[in-house]
């Protein structure tokens, strides 16, 4: 009969153990070398250098309790651990014996979940606590107090243990293969870091001058890929004194991403179980464990893997000075989108037999969606390309070629202005070719703390064209802002003393350039 009360069995328990203890026994030798067997070593080798050189040397104690207790590996060794404890307390799912062996046994799902999870937890959390209390040990016998960062690299270690363990387990229970785990993982993880890196890269192809909406750290919602915004939020920092020449402590941030993510964890437990229960035994050995999730896989992995491979293509293309048309990129796209469609399709059906009329029917408006999403990016693109600024709404613009120069005041106008004229010559400049271009970079500071940058390459070969570059560098070439800009913000403050230097030339004609050598006489002319 099974049992309705516990939620804990024993002799499961100490089979995972008996099973499996090559993956806590790995993780636990691991963490001793990259810890205490580390810190022992750089210890004695500090404490013979203090004996011979001085106390100069005491401060790369702290250096070496901050390498010890960075973040950086202890998250990617965490990830890999925690998915390989899933894949093996879990491992009966993705076999139909094995399975079926399980859920005969009188034992519940819910007892079954909550002693497979107890294992993968205690697989990771008693490995950290030994060498927790082993490290605090190294530093104890070597007269070093500042231990507490040991207790904040334990906990910050559990907690994101909890959280990656959790979607580790859930991604488990989306599929029924275990190779598919990482995928599904990675998916949950770093999926919308995926998606928002292909479709402002899209929109940046489409949109002339725009070449910094993918910038990942600046999104406001990266938590939606937990691992990457753990990665970049929890973590150790050396302090310095105020001259940055000696090291005298060591700061973290993190702790409250942390807590946030052990509560989310919590609730990704839950939702594991539900869908544990849920779960068939026959979807064993599938990809996919539940049908309705089938077509929006197929669907995000065909959308989002066209689009990198058609901007890596793209990239591949412009390399080598090859520009390419939107329809062509969208034509491409579609094409890339397809095969991958199908391709996708073939893993989760395990059968090559994929273009059945059932399919193809999908795959149409498939493509119907794609094609609305690609076109809806280009009319974003668009906006994007023509917004310019207005005037009151700007605090401050920079424009260069060569160097940046700050435009304030009424003058901002005559730098919105010239980028007007960039835009509307936005044609010709995506398909002029010429040996003689300049990249004109814009920067607006606004008033409500954003930044506005545009980066556009000038080819000096048009007259209308060339005319916007020379009233860019008219600025560049004014005297007071060479010497403010190039030389020294402060110019009266600022101490040059030059005793050599060189001057490249070049020839419009003959395409030929060169350097010319200075004397000391001729710079201190050039910088008066």
């Amino acid at each position: 009969m099974k049992s309705k009360i516990s939620f804990f069995n024993p002799c499961i328990y100490k089979k995972n153990v008996k099973l499996f203890w090559p993956i806590w026994l790995g993780y636990w030798i691991i963490l001793m070398v990259l810890m205490p067997v580390r810190m022992w070593l750089s210890f004695k080798q500090i404490q013979d250098s203090i004996l011979f050189y001085g106390q100069e040397y005491a401060e790369d104690y702290i250096s070496t309790i901050y390498n010890a207790v960075n973040m950086d590996y202890h998250i990617i060794i965490i990830t890999v651990f925690a998915l390989a404890c899933v894949a093996c307390v879990f491992g009966y799912l993705f076999n139909a014996r094995n399975a079926n062996m399980m859920h005969a046994f009188p034992v519940n799902r819910f007892e079954l979940f909550c002693t497979n999870v107890i294992s993968g937890l205690s697989f990771l959390w008693v490995p950290q606590l030994i060498c927790f209390f082993t490290t605090l040990v190294v530093c104890v016998s070597f007269g070093e107090t500042r231990i507490v960062y040991l207790g904040i690299w334990l906990v910050m270690s559990m907690a994101i243990s909890f959280f990656l363990f959790s979607v580790a387990v859930l991604s488990a229970m989306c599929t029924g293969h275990t190779l598919a785990i990482p995928v599904i993982f990675a998916t949950f993880n770093l999926g919308y870091i995926a998606i928002r890196q292909a479709v402002t890269g899209v929109i940046e192809f489409f949109a002339f001058g725009v070449n910094n909406l993918s910038d990942l750290r600046a999104g406001k919602i990266n938590w939606l890929s937990p691992l990457y915004y753990i990665f970049y939020n929890v973590q150790f920092s050396l302090v310095t004194d105020k001259a940055g020449e000696h090291i005298i402590g060591i700061d973290y941030i993190g702790m409250q991403v942390i807590a946030s993510f052990f509560a989310i964890g919590i609730l990704v437990y839950i939702i594991a179980y539900i869908l544990y229960a849920r779960r068939r035994i026959e979807c064993a050995g599938d990809m996919i464990a539940f049908d309705i999730v089938k077509p929006v896989f197929r669907w995000g992995i065909g959308v989002v893997g066209s689009f990198f491979i058609t901007l890596v293509s793209y990239g591949m293309i412009s390399s080598n000075g090859i520009k390419i048309s939107d329809i062509f990129f969208i034509v491409s796209a579609v094409i890339f989108g397809i095969i991958i469609f199908f391709i996708t399709d073939m893993f989760i059906q395990k059968n090559f037999r994929v273009f059945t009329r059932r399919r193809v029917r999908e795959s149409i408006i498939y493509i119907g969606c794609f094609l609305i999403v690609t076109i809806s990016l280009k009319m974003t693109g668009d906006i994007i390309e023509k917004a310019l600024p207005d005037n009151k709404d700007v605090e401050c613009a920079y424009i260069s070629s060569t160097f940046p120069v700050r435009i304030d005041g009424d003058k901002i106008n005559d730098v919105i202005a010239l980028q007007n004229q960039i835009i509307k010559n936005e044609k010709y400049l995506r398909k002029v070719k010429s040996n003689y271009t300049r990249d004109i970079h814009i920067v607006y500071n606004m008033k409500n703390g954003k930044k506005i940058k545009r980066s556009y390459s000038v080819p000096l070969t048009d007259k209308s064209i060339k005319l916007v570059y020379e009233q860019i560098y008219k600025y560049e070439s004014n005297a007071e802002n060479m010497k403010k800009y190039l030389l020294c913000y402060d110019i009266d403050k600022c101490m040059v003393n030059a005793t050599g230097g060189t001057i490249t030339v070049s020839c419009s004609k003959t395409e030929k350039t060169g350097h010319i050598t200075l004397t000391e006489k001729q710079i201190a002319a050039v910088l008066q």
